[in-house]
């Protein structure tokens, strides 16, 4: 199955990530709300960079968004820390490859759109079996929080490890990414 990665740039693909995150809310969490949706793309989008993974068709399945925060957890364009907010896949695209191509994709951009990142974070309900054991692969919990809908695992990995696993396949081409094209995954 083949997918394309966009980094959003403008209003309309602001817009598209926005229909797609309302229209499949329960993919990221069975419990989100409209409202808990429309909170979290408010409370996100204008510090966060989206990028939205589209199939051959060129209709979005997917997204992923993230921002740059100081030791302190502020808000910071060329902070040390990557934090990823949310992500989701239409199931039909979750398989193993996709999404570690994916991810490496995602790992390579943010290389090079903030070189200052030491830090890769991100949560999952503590209750989620299957998002702790895949998560567990690449990065250690640090800590919990309670969230919105449960006590939460904080995960945590060095960037530089991270980019090193990820980019350890010799006989794929995606270590060349440019950053904002639209990349085939």
């Amino acid at each position: 199955m083949s997918a394309q990665f966009h980094v959003c740039q403008n209003d309309a693909d602001r817009a598209e990530f926005v229909r797609y995150f309302i229209k499949n809310r329960n993919e990221f969490n069975r419990q989100f709300t409209l409202a808990d949706t429309l909170l979290h793309i408010l409370q996100s989008l204008h510090q966060s960079r989206i990028m939205l993974i589209k199939n051959g068709q060129g209709h979005t399945v997917g997204w992923m968004f993230f921002k740059y925060v100081d030791r302190h957890y502020e808000t910071n364009p060329q902070g040390e820390i990557v934090f990823i907010d949310s992500a989701i896949m239409n199931a039909s695209y979750r398989g193993g490859r996709l999404f570690f191509r994916g991810f490496r994709l995602m790992a390579n951009y943010i290389q090079i759109d903030n070189p200052n990142v030491k830090q890769f974070e991100f949560r999952a309900l503590e209750s989620d079996a299957y998002l702790n054991k895949l998560y567990g692969k690449f990065a250690s919990v640090i800590g919990q929080s309670e969230g919105n809908y449960g006590l939460e695992n904080i995960f945590s990995t060095d960037f530089t490890q991270l980019l090193r696993l990820l980019n350890q396949s010799k006989n794929d081409n995606l270590r060349h990414f440019i950053p904002y094209d639209i990349v085939n995954l």
